[in-house]
């Protein structure tokens, strides 16, 4: 086995929501959960049921720890822990493998637990590895995506990563076949633009801010699966209970303006939540001057 791959060296990297790092003894029950996780075993294509889905380990073995802490070891491939810098806690995993050294190319693959989801961490960590791919000398990263997964397609576009080819008949789930999506990226391929975020001040009808909060945890799956969108967040004044600031991250103002406010959800959202404001809010779209 080549020692001297792109993939050989184990790093660190860092972004504002995440670190990327080699794994450790103690991110073993986490990765054990996350793989037994029904969600999880189904998404990534690591059964064919229901059934199968709900029969996963979700406590470390042998097999497993060795696996994990083995691969700091394998020169040819790149697995790293992704750690939410908020808890330092690990979250799921990010791998480069099936290093081609004629076509200095690799799979990427992805893997977060629950906690680990709606809120940019995959996207941060996707992108970390994928420009490190590149700065180590890799000229394509591949992946494939089912397409019962539109949410994490619509991450990896986020990236950079486009369709170049479909599968058709690629997994049968509970009797039903499903197709695959192959996705790639290269150095020179275009990245998308700098996010920009929607804000916006809401006042409730004060006496409402627990039912708002009940009605907000129903619309907050609506908008984060909109095309473009990438976080989204609610914070509540301690001064002022009834006084709430929402703030979306947007891949481009267009994506909240067209995308989502021309289409049948934001009737749902409108009609979720419209109703608490005690007046319709102004709405601005920002971008990053300095972030420290």
């Amino acid at each position: 086995m080549a020692t001297d791959t792109p993939l050989a060296r184990k790093p660190v990297l860092t972004s504002e929501r995440v670190v990327l790092r080699p794994f450790q003894e103690r991110d073993l029950p986490v990765m054990a959960a996350a793989i037994g996780d029904p969600d999880v075993r189904r998404l990534t294509g690591s059964v064919t049921s229901t059934a199968e889905a709900e029969a996963g380990r979700t406590e470390p073995d042998d097999e497993l720890r060795a696996w994990y802490l083995s691969r700091v070891e394998q020169p040819d491939r790149l697995d790293l822990a992704v750690v939410d810098v908020v808890t330092d806690r690990c979250v799921g995993e990010v791998v480069l493998n099936e290093w081609d050294p004629a076509a200095r190319s690799c799979n990427f693959r992805i893997l977060l637990a629950p906690e680990g989801q709606g809120r940019g961490l995959g996207t941060d960590a996707t992108a970390l590895i994928v420009e490190h791919g590149f700065a180590v000398g890799l000229e394509r990263i591949t992946l494939t995506v089912f397409t019962f997964n539109p949410r994490a397609l619509r991450m990896y576009e986020r990236v950079g990563f486009a369709i170049e080819g479909t599968r058709q008949r690629a997994l049968e789930y509970d009797g039903v076949w499903h197709a695959e999506h192959l996705m790639a990226i290269h150095p020179d391929d275009p990245r998308p633009a700098a996010p920009v975020l929607e804000q916006v001040e809401l006042h409730v009808r004060e006496g409402q801010e627990a039912a708002y909060e009940a009605a907000f945890a129903q619309a907050a799956p609506i908008i984060r699966r909109q095309t473009g969108c990438r976080s989204v967040r609610l914070v509540r004044s301690v001064e002022h209970p009834s006084h709430y600031v929402l703030s979306v991250e947007w891949a481009r103002v267009a994506d909240h303006t067209v995308g989502f406010r021309e289409s049948a959800d934001y009737e749902q959202w409108r009609t979720l939540l419209h109703p608490f404001y005690e007046q319709v809010p102004p709405v601005d779209h920002y971008v990053d001057v300095h972030r420290g």
